[in-house]
């Protein structure tokens, strides 16, 4: 599998752990346990790509997941059913920097054109518009998103991944 799938693979990982916890799973592990393996977890599922502060437990994902799964021409089918804790524009711009810096010559060109042409692949415009059969699906309100990104699963994941050849 790509990198790109890393993103929603973890949110769907997390999704799934979390549904075993509760009262079931302390009575038969014990009183307290569903919120131990939740503190335990905790430091490792991190969905804006960043350190965890105050741990030294390194993190499942990292901004660069992020970009990958900004920049994979299919996100678009999982856009209604996953929502990304940092926006497009914070993370292609944090990317388009650490590639293209300030300092060096024609950086300001090359930072405009990278974005403009991440922009383009985004929205399915430009020199994208014509490679996709489908329309962009139509955007969910943020209360909906939020629900489908709770439902994610493993298995609509992989099914993701392997209708495109991954």
């Amino acid at each position: 599998m790509p990198i790109s799938t890393l993103l929603p693979l973890t949110q769907a990982l997390y999704n799934e752990v979390h549904s075993q916890l509760g009262a079931e799973f302390d009575q038969i592990f014990g009183a307290g346990s569903s919120k131990e393996v939740r503190d335990l977890l905790a430091p490792r599922f991190n969905f804006n790509g960043e350190h965890v502060p105050g741990s030294r437990k390194s993190p499942i994902l990292d901004p660069a997941h992020l970009t990958a799964f900004y920049v994979d021409p299919f996100n678009w089918e999982l856009r209604n059913e996953i929502k990304v804790m940092r926006t497009v524009k914070t993370v292609i711009g944090e990317t388009v920097e650490k590639i293209f810096g300030y300092s060096a010559e024609n950086s300001y060109f090359h930072r405009m054109k990278a974005v403009k042409e991440f922009e383009e692949l985004y929205s399915h415009t430009g020199g994208y518009r014509d490679l996709y059969d489908e329309p962009l699906p139509a955007a969910v309100s943020e209360e909906v998103l939020i629900e489908n990104t709770k439902k994610l699963t493993i298995k609509r994941v992989r099914e993701w991944a392997e209708k495109h050849d991954r």
